[in-house]
């Protein structure tokens, strides 16, 4: 009588006398639980520990079989061809379906969601998209605003640490900026019924400027543009960047004037902030013939412009005819410890995790052993130390 939820949240609430936000939060849940119950024709039970798997940490997910520390030391008998097992940042969560039609739905969904996941987000600036990651934790009522206590919060989220009395004033003189008629001065410790809030493109223009006062109003793409192309200038054209950037200082000879106005066409229709107004969805209202300063700065340093040459990912059979010793092998060493090769945990996870990583060549140690009936069984485990075993099977 499991339910399956796919729950997209960003808070997890551990105990019934949370902090304001975290009850809020609960309430919601009931809320979903109420809506999701009347769907399916029966209630589903409310809790607090609700855990949450951001969709971008999601590293690989593996279906059908045992492969993680988790099911491993799981005493209850049960079929691996029901296993589901999610792998994000440095954990994982496994579940059984035992239904074959739910479980490739479950797979599908999440890959469905990957993918769109990693097909959106190239069209997003790189500030664009942290503040988007962070916002939901700190907009935690969806108001779409942030207050100045809201505003204090998400500085530390994002790593920008400053005296709150200094991060309090640059708020408050910002928003008194923005509505100079409705924003009462209030002295920097006291708080009223009415604070100021600001939005999330605000919210950008904001820590822009918080930025660029660090680095006397200029950002490392500004000293670049200015080198190049001329501190009087504020856009440039493709023929220019072509030119100047692509050929003279990338030494990338073999671009055209064809593979710089693609470049352009894809600034152009980025999500990135120009101020404290919206361009609109996508970035559309400005123009594909040029680029201005922030554009060039979100090129330098995003993926399209990475050091590695992506060409070098493609295989080329005709280099392979060298001997073995000439070429760089990614290689893994004691392939199913988890720790140190005296008494660490043996696991079939690592090996999951060393295939997802790109390793080509995995180490195997085969042993001979007898499981719990007596009956001679391989397993595998670093000879003549306290490693743990595992089956060869799984």
């Amino acid at each position: 009588d499991d339910l399956f939820k796919l729950f997209i949240s960003h808070h997890t609430s551990k105990d019934e006398k949370g902090s304001v936000k975290e009850r809020l939060f609960h309430k919601g849940y009931k809320v979903y639980s109420i809506i999701v119950g009347k769907v399916i024709g029966y209630s589903v039970q409310t809790k607090r520990d609700t855990s949450v798997i951001d969709v971008a940490d999601i590293l690989f997910i593996q279906s059908g079989f045992v492969g993680s520390r988790k099911l491993e030391a799981c005493k209850h008998p049960y079929d691996p061809r029901q296993v589901i097992s999610i792998f994000y940042s440095r954990k994982n969560v496994d579940f059984l379906v035992d239904n074959e039609e739910d479980r490739i739905a479950i797979l599908n969904a999440i890959d469905t969601i990957r993918r769109t996941y990693h097909s959106s987000k190239v069209m997003v600036g790189r500030e664009e998209l942290l503040l988007r990651y962070a916002w939901f934790d700190t907009d935690w009522n969806k108001s779409g605003t942030l207050d100045q206590n809201k505003f204090l919060h998400l500085l530390e989220r994002i790593n920008i640490y400053m005296k709150h009395e200094k991060a309090i004033r640059m708020f408050r003189d910002y928003a008194t900026e923005l509505h100079p008629k409705s924003v009462r001065r209030l002295s920097l410790r006291s708080f009223t019924h009415h604070q100021p809030e600001i939005t999330f493109e605000e919210c950008i223009d904001l820590l822009r400027r918080i930025k660029n006062k660090q680095f006397n109003g200029k950002e490392m793409g500004d000293f670049v543009f200015d080198h190049i192309f001329g501190k009087e200038k504020t856009t440039i054209s493709a023929e220019e960047f072509l030119t100047k950037f692509l050929h003279q200082k990338q030494h990338e000879v073999d671009a055209t004037l064809k593979d710089a106005k693609k470049i352009f066409s894809d600034l152009n229709s980025m999500e990135i902030i120009h101020g404290s107004s919206h361009t609109g969805s996508m970035g559309s209202g400005r123009s594909s013939e040029t680029i201005d300063r922030l554009l060039f700065g979100e090129h330098l340093t995003g993926f399209r412009n990475a050091l590695y040459d992506p060409k070098k990912q493609m295989c080329d059979p005709s280099s392979l005819n060298e001997p073995i010793s000439r070429y760089w092998i990614n290689t893994s060493h004691n392939t199913y410890l988890t720790g140190d090769q005296l008494k660490s945990l043996s696991s079939v996870e690592m090996y999951a995790m060393a295939l997802n990583r790109g390793c080509k060549c995995l180490e195997i140690d085969v042993w001979d052993d007898t499981n719990m009936n007596n009956v001679r069984m391989p397993v595998v485990y670093h000879g003549y130390t306290l490693t743990t075993k595992i089956p060869f099977a799984d």
